[in-house]
């Protein structure tokens, strides 16, 4: 439980009017912006150039792989959140947070927070805000020890910076994909190259979702680890990181998510064989799902 979320502004969490309980964008495009997944057909395009930034190779020091290595559910509800992902999710892993009073009032909703790992808090909060992020409140710690900074970064998706402590974070579900929804997919991927050392790969088309994803790796020889979908052009969709839990079965996962409260969007099968959907828990959060590969 945060020690200090009562000191937050979520003035920069805006009301999610592409949030599923919502009507103002017909499902056949709520489908298509949301569904982006699994880079697997590459298009015309040449892969961004990136160059890693020295906040994360400080001096005396070996570089560490800025990932994001936890996420956290911020919601209304820590006893019902808890059931739902208990049943849909098969674990009790779920690091929960209580979305403060003011927060709601704001219009913000219920939502999957990611933390990035960072040597240097305070370098990597300042060099974030000099490229446009904003603070959404003053350094934070958990009930936990552990010390984060929530921002929005300069294409409004929410995020948070931290150091993953030595033995290790909080238990979360894994995040088995994680996918930056963004209005500027130049901006971001220059972004988040530049200050995490991420490698950004050439666009690939994903014809099911009919959506061109923008892969990315924590690291330069790593293997993907999500990807960047375009939603410019998409006014019911705003900027925000969309983390993807692997499910044995995705059909009774779903069954389950309705059965619990929650709602979901239709299932999208990948190109490479996969099936995926999104959903939004009992309380209003979304996230994703992906059955499990053979």
């Amino acid at each position: 439980m945060l020690s200090s979320a009562t000191a937050y502004d979520f003035d920069g969490f805006l009301p999610r009017s592409e949030n599923l309980r919502g009507a103002l964008v017909p499902p056949s495009r709520r489908a298509a912006a949301w569904h982006a997944f699994g880079a697997t057909r590459p298009i015309a395009a040449r892969a961004q150039p990136t160059r890693a930034v020295t906040i994360f190779t400080l001096r005396g020091t070996t570089a560490k792989v800025a990932r994001i290595f936890t996420v956290q559910l911020r919601t209304t509800d820590i006893d019902g959140a808890r059931s739902f992902y208990a049943r849909v999710l098969g674990t009790d892993a779920v690091v929960i947070a209580p979305l403060p009073p003011q927060a709601v009032a704001r219009g913000a909703r219920p939502h999957w927070l990611g933390y990035i790992d960072v040597p240097d808090l305070d370098r990597a909060l300042a060099a974030f805000v000099a490229r446009g992020a904003t603070p959404l409140g003053p350094r934070a710690q958990t009930a936990e020890g552990l010390d984060f900074a929530v921002i929005r970064d300069p294409g409004g998706a929410v995020i948070a910076l931290s150091t993953q402590p030595p033995g290790g974070a909080q238990r979360a579900p894994e995040v088995v994909w994680h996918q930056l929804n963004t209005a500027d997919v130049s901006r971001a991927k220059r972004d988040y190259a530049e200050l995490f050392g991420w490698r950004c790969d050439a666009p690939a088309r994903e014809p099911s979702a009919g959506v061109v994803n923008h892969p990315f790796s924590w690291e330069r020889a790593g293997a993907p680890a999500g990807a960047m979908a375009d939603i410019a052009g998409r006014p019911g969709v705003h900027a925000h990181w969309l983390f993807h839990f692997a499910v044995p079965s995705l059909d009774r996962a779903l069954e389950s998510v309705r059965e619990w409260g929650g709602l979901t969007l239709p299932v999208i099968e990948l190109a490479n064989g996969r099936r995926v959907a999104v959903c939004d828990d009992a309380q209003g959060a979304a996230f994703a799902l992906i059955e499990a590969g053979a």
